[in-house]
């Protein structure tokens, strides 16, 4: 007999597999309600792809790539607050970042009293656009307003680039390069010319056209691993839950429709009532046979695909950067942050930069030391108290499987978070959130998948 959903007499069971933001997240809404978790996780740390590590010749916790949140993240900050490190990040009161162009920098920020119109007093001081660029970017805004998102419209919106209906409505490669794909590529991993105008346009909508705040940007203070790690184990274990660290599903048992068992080591095999699969997509398919992928109709995930990221952590011997962070419109470096700010180490001589380098297809087969070169190059030209400097260490994290692509048509290919398995589920920043492929998305998958089989147990 199938149980149900009692909160105050729960004795129902659910295994999650992987403990990223999706996993935890997931994990976490399910406890609150009684359910009992066991939680595995392949790496000997939760988190996932959000993780920092010790640095061993600086000794500074360096993260694996420089993640950004926005105050749209509510799911994420919400996740931040319930294990009690939201003092742990730093969040503007208002959006404010520098953009450099042929030698002049220019400044995008909030003023919040203008509503929907926060953009604009400084868009028209924005040195990057002429006249007529700032009316088309205005007018761009305006459309990109009245965008419905809803089911029709988003079918085909999702067929189509972004840049294609940007240039439909009158944007030229001047505006896309200096607005919108300063926002695009590091948000969507990618360039504007091959995102779907509905990830685009959900981005647009939910940041700057939503309230102020909506749009303002907030990081960690600490290395990631201080934000999740710890605090998520120390909540697993006082709620009386499981954690399987270094381990991986090694076989899958199904019977009658449903998952019976899985077997996580030679000696360990597990059986619960409900399983979340909270897993990259790609291992996912790895671990399904293809007959359960096509009698489930999750054969379609097979044609996501990744994009990757190029994180490159330099330090100085001396100051060379005051901003917190910089975009660079004329690099491939893209974006320069100064983590002794984010840290807040401004009394340090030395200095550490961290370099973001978002949709990174064309540098990503470069070797280590030719990206180095290439970013000593790039710092130099553009701040040339660099070239007073001496380089004291440098690492280079490459990601290759950073995020998934969300290319024209992809967001069919992204599965619901409840299967045709009776008691299967899934998660991760790649399953249909309405998102795309941020940490938002990915704790809002865990919190859908984990809501919607609440839900279906409570019919």
């Amino acid at each position: 007999m199938e149980k149900k959903y009692n909160k105050q007499n729960n004795d129902i069971t659910v295994t999650i597999i992987g403990g990223g933001l999706s996993g935890i997240s997931a994990a976490i809404n399910l406890m609150n309600k009684g359910f009992k978790i066991n939680l595995i996780e392949k790496r000997p740390y939760l988190g996932g792809r959000t993780f920092s590590f010790t640095e061993k010749v600086t000794q500074d916790q360096v993260d694996n790539g420089q993640h950004l949140f926005m105050g749209c993240f509510k799911n994420f900050i919400n996740l931040l607050k319930s294990l009690s490190v939201y003092d742990k990040v730093y969040i503007q009161k208002n959006l404010r970042s520098e953009i450099l162009s042929e030698g002049k920098i220019g400044i995008l920020k909030s003023s919040p009293y203008l509503g929907k119109f926060h953009m604009l007093p400084s868009l028209l001081k924005y040195p990057h656009l002429n006249f007529k660029d700032k009316f088309r970017i205005l007018y761009g805004m305006i459309k990109a307003d009245l965008v419905n998102l809803e089911s029709d419209n988003a079918i085909r919106l999702d067929k189509l680039t972004f840049e294609k209906w940007l240039k439909n409505n009158y944007q030229n490669k001047n505006t896309i390069k200096h607005i919108w794909n300063l926002i695009i590529l590091p948000t969507l991993n990618d360039d504007i010319s091959n995102v779907s105008a509905y990830m685009g346009l959900m981005v647009i909508k939910n940041s700057i056209l939503a309230k102020p705040k909506e749009s303002s940007l907030g990081f960690s203070k600490f290395g990631l691993s201080q934000l999740l790690d710890k605090p998520v184990q120390n909540f697993i274990k006082e709620s009386k839950g499981e954690i399987f660290l270094n381990k991986t599903v090694k076989s899958l048992n199904f019977k009658n429709n449903k998952l019976e068992n899985i077997k996580i080591s030679k000696d360990i095999v597990i059986k619960s009532d409900f399983y979340i699969f909270a897993i990259p997509f790609n291992e996912l398919t790895n671990l399904f046979t293809k007959n359960i992928l096509n009698e489930n109709n999750l054969n379609t995930i097979s044609n996501l695909s990744f994009s990757p990221i190029i994180a490159i952590h330099l330090w100085f011997d001396k100051i060379i950067m005051g901003q917190e962070f910089l975009a660079l419109l004329e690099s491939p470096l893209q974006w320069v942050f100064n983590r002794n700010k984010i840290e807040d180490k401004s009394n340090l001589t030395n200095q550490h930069l961290c370099i973001s380098i978002s949709g990174a297809s064309d540098l990503i087969n470069l070797s280590k030391n030719e990206l180095i070169k290439l970013s000593l190059k790039e710092i130099r030209k553009h701040f040339p108290v660099a070239n007073s400097s001496k380089l004291i260490q440098s690492i280079v994290i490459k990601n290759s499987n950073a995020t998934i692509r969300h290319l024209p048509n992809s967001y069919s290919y992204r599965p619901k978070n409840k299967t045709s398995i009776n008691n299967l589920y899934l998660a991760g920043d790649w399953t249909k959130t309405g998102w795309p492929s941020t940490m938002e998305g990915a704790v809002k998958s865990g919190i859908d998948c984990s809501s919607e089989l609440i839900k279906n147990l409570s019919q």
